[in-house]
């Protein structure tokens, strides 16, 4: 049972229970597993909880991705990179000049992924992970970035599921001017601890989560309604300088219904 009124808020706006510590504002609870898939032995990894946004529902989750998962994809994924594609209203995907990183999608059947999948599922209650979409792989070099966007489909869309959820994770970086940038979530980090200045960019007006490899940055896609939260647009900033390697790994629900209204509130 939750024992705070902040854990309370974060399991309603989630949909489903996450955590049972008794002090979720410490933020050190910690999550294992052990499993194994095809002689690859998916490692516990003891991540990291910080609660950034409560509304929205937006969480740090450091150390989500194990060293040995990184290494594994980084390898597998960079003999199929090609130039990446958008979600296109009917559901398929297109090409576009929002977004000029290279990407790729990884078998359902790898090791690595499974265990991900097993990980993702498990932090939000178990979902199953025949929900989850494929694990997509995204590469970013200097002047690469994908422009101000929505995961979300929206009511005009061809589509009877949606993306409840969003896990952006990071497998390598060492770049500049290069986090997942919130426009819409305003931000002032002066007084605050200033560790939070590791995971988020402090000097920045709205929400800017800098790219720590092995973490994971997850948030709620949907209102409680299946509507869209517009609040969630969000942007991978062109970087200055370097490289970035990430992780998309979306939920999808179905979608009884959507209100066009509540969708452009």
């Amino acid at each position: 049972m939750y024992k705070t009124a902040v854990a309370v808020a974060v399991t309603a706006m989630l949909g489903y229970s996450i955590i049972s510590q008794s002090n979720p504002l410490a933020a050190v609870q910690q999550f294992t597993e052990a499993a194994f898939y095809s002689g690859f032995h998916c490692q516990p990894a003891p991540y990291t909880m910080r609660i950034l946004m409560l509304d929205p529902l937006i969480i740090h989750l450091e150390n989500f991705i194990t060293p040995e998962e990184r290494r594994h994809l980084l390898e597998i994924s960079a003999p199929t990179l090609e130039r990446s594609k958008v979600a296109a209203k009917n559901g398929s995907e297109i090409f576009s000049t929002y977004r000029t990183s290279l990407s790729t999608y990884i078998d359902r059947e790898d090791a690595a992924a499974r265990c991900i999948y097993d990980r993702v599922s498990e932090f939000q209650g178990y979902e199953p992970v025949d929900n989850v979409e494929s694990i997509q792989v995204t590469a970013y070099a200097k002047g690469q970035q994908f422009r101000n966007h929505f995961d979300w489909y929206g009511s005009d869309a061809n589509v009877t599921k949606d993306r409840i959820t969003t896990f952006f994770g990071i497998l390598e970086a060492d770049c500049d001017n290069c986090g997942t940038h919130f426009p819409d979530i305003s931000a002032n980090w002066t007084g605050l601890d200033e560790r939070w200045c590791r995971i988020v960019d402090c000097d920045a007006e709205a929400l800017t989560v800098l790219p720590l490899p092995g973490s994971a940055l997850f948030w709620r896609n949907l209102h409680m309604d299946n509507t869209g939260d517009r609040r969630t647009r969000h942007a991978g900033l062109p970087l200055s300088r370097g490289t970035k390697t990430g992780l998309n790994i979306w939920t999808l629900r179905e979608i009884e219904s959507h209100s066009l209204v509540a969708d452009q509130q």
